[in-house]
């Protein structure tokens, strides 16, 4: 059983130092779910996963069907090593930033009172930015992306406001551009990846659970990326990704007692 274990831990550790020599790309952020009910309701959310992501999202009802969103998400990633033939630091660092907004329709409390669905169109602007220092100068592969699709979410609110949860799926279409180095050379691998595929289909689906007060509540999202035309080994996207981010959400509605 020790034996086991050594084996699964080493793997999970070649992994991640495999992994963390590539260029990466996108990193997906986080569903979006206002879950709105009426006019006026206003949600506002900060979510991580403790370690290398953040997200930051608000949305407001314009009206008793019609919603909007926008929201932040960063994400950084580094990993240092040591050269022992040349003794030197090689250090290896991702850092990628997304803004995010859609508007859609919400069926309203008064059409159901605690059942929930909306359908957003959904945009998000981004960049990465991959570096390399160690023996030598300064590498680095930077560009951008725009991501469009819709997000229909599904979920419930309790009557007292004070438990939400949901299911949410955003299908959408992502494209890299502008991409900008100085050692074709060295990224000679992933700019192939990159290059190999001018835009890609992604399944994203998300679990999100809040549960506190009737305005201020802790939440958690489960997420699975699902890049429908990829391969992680060849490819900018991965085929599948797991995210896991944790938070808190806060909402209110503007209108009321008005």
């Amino acid at each position: 059983m020790k034996k086991t274990l050594l084996y699964i831990q080493a793997l999970a550790l070649t992994i991640v130092l495999l992994g963390s020599c590539r260029a990466r790309f996108y990193t997906p952020n986080h569903h979006p779910m206002p879950l709105f009910r009426e006019k006026g309701d206003f949600f506002a959310n900060a979510s991580t996963n403790l370690a290398t992501r953040i997200d930051l999202t608000g949305g407001y009802a314009l009206t008793d069907n019609l919603g909007l969103y926008a929201g932040y998400g960063g994400s950084t990633l580094s990993n240092t090593s040591t050269d022992s033939i040349n003794n030197t630091k090689e250090k290896s660092k991702y850092a990628g930033n997304m803004f995010n907004m859609g508007m859609g329709y919400f069926l309203n409390r008064k059409s159901s009172e605690e059942f929930r669905f909306e359908i957003f169109g959904d945009m998000a602007i981004g960049n990465y930015r991959n570096s390399y220092s160690g023996n030598g100068p300064l590498r680095y592969l930077n560009g951008n992306f725009i991501r469009i699709g819709i997000m229909p979410n599904i979920g419930y609110t309790s009557s007292e406001n004070d438990l939400h949860f949901g299911y949410s799926i955003r299908l959408s279409s992502i494209a890299f551009a502008n991409d900008k180095y100085n050692d074709s050379a060295f990224w000679k691998n992933d700019l192939e990846r990159l290059k190999r595929r001018p835009n890609y289909g992604m399944f994203e689906h998300a679990f999100t659970f809040r549960i506190g007060g009737e305005q201020l509540k802790f939440q958690a999202q489960i997420g699975l990326q699902h890049g429908l035309n990829s391969d992680e080994y060849v490819n900018a996207i991965p085929f599948i990704n797991f995210t896991l981010l944790a938070g808190l959400c806060f909402n209110i509605n503007l209108l009321a007692g008005k």
